[in-house]
């Protein structure tokens, strides 16, 4: 059985386990809770039965720190992992941190997809609960990196602290159209999440995750660097590993090989170093954005490596978007009122005619325009030469 067909076995026990829980609730006249009480149902007790992969427990440990008591077992059980994690709402915000932290660092697409369907069922498990009621989370909920960009999310499930829809309004409709626009002039393999967003009724509701995908369309995916860089990863190697990620680059992502060229990895004494090094060169307008401590945890092994190319993929996705000229105003998108400036050059020649100077203001009043308005016309398109 492949890791596919594992993680629908998963999402079939989990939703039987939570389905069972529910009218175990209803028919028993009582209430859910996260925590062991009298008179209520044990959430967690509902996938008591239900064993995870090795790797994911593993996986959990190197990120998360396991409660005392059960710092000498070797937890498989679900409910086991909850407990030794310190329960619902700690186990969850620890595998948000693992996906958000590794993102491509996880060994494959299989693997993240397996994450987030435990990460999906726990929520899912949780909302029962009255004390944290919440709408279902669907797969792949938390990305892990911007919607919009390539820079880690900020306080958001989607987006980072510079194209936060409300903290930074005017850059996350910038950026956001750009890359809708993009669309006219770029191929994109994830054009259909652009026509999801066109025909879904309530369209801010997954927005972020077809932005996402939107946007790493614009670049090759990053699996390209597999084949010329897995082995070195393998090995330990480091340096090799660091060489064959710029020179990969090179070819396939030009514009991110123009930034991170000059860092030669044989200035670095190790490959953290390095890798924070090259985050810094594609970030220099946002140096808070990457500060040393979530860069030591993003880049803490060189099983972390794909997670750099994550974002040298995502990087090239925007520099590509970023690179059309899209030019707004009257000039491009409704065409100049010619009509218009001929009038104005009209009134003007009458009024040099009659008192050898001009009064803007009085042609403002005239056309119904502002006098400010008045002067841009003239000066753009060179009325009075």
């Amino acid at each position: 059985m492949d890791l596919d067909q594992k993680r629908n076995a998963l999402k079939l026990q989990l939703e039987t386990a939570i389905n069972d829980l529910k009218n175990q609730a209803e028919s028993q006249g009582c209430r859910i809770a996260q925590r062991r009480r009298y008179g209520y149902l044990y959430a967690v007790d509902a996938v008591r039965n239900i064993v995870l992969e090795p790797w994911f427990t593993k996986l959990l440990s190197q990120h998360g720190s396991v409660l005392k008591k059960y710092s000498s077992s070797n937890a498989i059980h679900l409910v086991e992992i909850v407990e030794s994690y310190g329960g619902l709402n700690k186990t969850i915000k620890l595998i948000e941190a693992v996906l958000a932290l590794r993102g491509f660092g996880l060994d494959s697409q299989q693997h993240t997809d397996y994450v987030d369907q435990v990460l999906w069922g726990l929520k899912d498990l949780r909302s029962l609960t009255p004390q944290h009621q919440e709408e279902t989370m669907r797969w792949n909920s938390v990305l892990p990196y911007c919607a919009l960009c390539f820079r880690l999310r900020s306080r958001s499930h989607y987006y980072c602290e510079k194209h936060h829809p409300i903290k930074s309004t005017r850059l996350y409709k910038q950026q956001k159209y750009a890359a809708i626009t993009a669309l006219k002039h770029l191929p994109n393999e994830n054009c259909e999440a652009y026509e999801k967003y066109l025909v879904k009724p309530n369209k801010q509701k997954k927005l972020g995750r077809q932005l996402y995908d939107l946007v790493s369309g614009y670049a090759p995916h990053p699996r390209v660097f597999l084949r010329h860089c897995k082995d070195s990863a393998i090995s330990g190697d480091w340096i090799t590993l660091s060489k064959n990620i710029v020179q990969t680059c090179k070819v396939t992502y030009p514009a991110s090989y123009k930034k991170i060229k000059q860092i030669k990895p044989d200035d670095f004494r190790n490959w953290p170093s390095w890798c924070i090094a090259i985050v810094r060169c594609l970030d220099s307008t946002e140096p808070n954005a990457w500060n040393e401590k979530e860069c030591l945890t993003l880049f803490s092994g060189l099983n972390t490596w794909t997670a750099l190319v994550g974002i040298l993929h995502r990087f090239e996705c925007i520099e590509r978007i970023n690179s059309i000229e899209t030019k707004r105003g009257p000039d491009v998108g409704y065409g100049a009122n010619l009509e218009q400036h001929q009038l104005i050059k009209d009134l003007l020649k009458q009024q040099l005619a009659s008192n050898s100077k001009t009064n803007l203001s009085e042609i403002a009043r005239t056309l119904g325009l502002s006098r400010q308005r008045i002067h841009q016309i003239i000066k753009k398109h060179q009325l009075l030469s």
